[in-house]
């Protein structure tokens, strides 16, 4: 469910606590500002006026029931200043990583 998103919102759903881009994880882009909208799976893309729904599989295709971490991404930032690290391994959460 999103709710009260801004139009240039962008959230990725993580389904690794660490945000490790090799597991499964969906990115959401709004495209109009959002009250209240339902999105009913991450596991598949999903085109809607108001949002965009970009899901890659990682390692084993099941995000659903499993985000364990969202990121919100700036108006305008790259995934890569979410705090997401493509393939790192390393364990711990985004904001642990960032702290470091």
């Amino acid at each position: 469910m999103l709710a009260n998103r801004n139009a240039g919102s962008r959230l990725i759903l993580h389904d690794d606590p660490g945000c490790d881009l090799k597991h499964d994880y969906a990115e959401i882009t709004v495209h109009e500002d959002i009250a209240l909208a339902t999105i009913d799976t991450f596991e598949k893309e999903q085109v809607d006026p108001r949002f965009t729904v970009h899901f890659v599989k990682g390692d084993d295709g099941v995000l659903d029931g499993k985000v364990s971490y969202l990121s919100v991404l700036r108006t305008g930032a790259r995934l890569a200043e979410s705090g997401a690290k493509p393939r790192s391994g390393r364990p711990g959460s985004c904001r642990e990583r960032k702290a470091n």
